[in-house]
């Protein structure tokens, strides 16, 4: 069995260990921002809702697959992978693992909730008090925690000392969360959608988010049938993605995990061919992700 990714929290800190107040930053510092975008870019990044909504007109991270988890069902967010309750959250994380890293990004209590099962975390300590309104534990404290890589301070923004520092959980225990089952719903696909599925490359279904869909929620089982054999096969729903157009779609994941073949170019065309584009237009397309 290969090796599993790591979950890795990264945030800047007060000298109070506060990250923020009034759903903001305590301070702006250009060369830690520089770092965050350079160390999550095309990657994945998990957060709340209120992190999301504190970013520029609420828009997801740009050049990154982006997580949230509302508590409210009716919140879907377009062009991220939504789930509703935490124990989706750590399942649909977890299933990222067997691939890749997922960077937990905030706020305060999914930092906290997730500590335990981080394996490290990219801490960027401000040497100044911001006078935060929510805090991150002070992991100088942990016993579990240990700081394996320290940087010299750096000046940021003129006058504010910052300090890039890793720490690794020694004690870091595997996600846990209830395998929750839903409706059974019934799918048809062409024979080389339905191998790629059934092969385990592919994790992403695509269809429009009209009204059959929209009735489709995380934690229900699709049942998916091979046209040209009548084969079956079912794979649980672990979050739902409505992108903005198929083009947005298309550029979010790795082309393997829509289907594609290393010697198959993907194309937003192959799916614009299979509906109008007055419906596309209307309803948007819905990327499935697949345990």
């Amino acid at each position: 069995m290969s090796k599993r990714h790591d979950i890795i929290e990264i945030l800047s800190v007060d000298s109070e260990f506060g990250i923020g107040k009034k759903n903001g930053l305590l301070f702006h510092l250009p060369k830690d921002m520089a770092f965050f975008r350079a160390t999550t870019l095309n990657h994945v990044v998990a957060m709340g809702e209120n992190t999301l909504l504190s970013f520029p007109g609420s828009k997801p991270l740009k050049s990154r697959t982006n997580i949230v988890l509302s508590q409210d069902k009716t919140h879907n967010y377009k062009n991220v992978l939504n789930v509703h309750t935490l124990d989706q959250f750590f399942r649909l994380i977890d299933s990222i693992l067997q691939k890749e890293d997922v960077f937990i990004i905030g706020g305060a209590s999914i930092y906290r909730q997730l500590l335990p099962y981080s394996n490290k975390v990219l801490l960027t300590k401000v040497h100044a008090n911001g006078g935060a309104e929510v805090f991150f534990p002070n992991i100088d404290e942990n016993p579990n925690f240990r700081c394996i890589s320290k940087q010299p301070p750096i000046m940021d923004e003129g006058s504010i000392e910052i300090e890039f520092t890793t720490y690794a959980n020694d004690g870091a225990v595997p996600l846990r969360y209830e395998k929750a089952r839903g409706k059974t719903v019934e799918m048809n696909l062409c024979d080389g959608p339905f191998q790629a599925i059934k092969e385990g490359f592919k994790d992403i279904e695509m269809r429009l988010f009209d009204e059959k869909r929209a009735d489709l929620e995380v934690g229900d089982v699709i049942i998916f049938t091979n046209l040209a054999t009548g084969e079956k096969l079912s794979r649980t729903v672990i979050a739902l993605a409505p992108f903005d157009s198929f083009e947005t779609l298309y550029a979010a994941f790795p082309k393997s995990r829509l289907g594609y073949r290393d010697d198959e170019v993907a194309s937003p065309k192959d799916m614009e061919q299979y509906y109008p584009a007055e419906k596309i237009a209307k309803y948007g397309p819905l990327a499935i992700f697949l345990e």
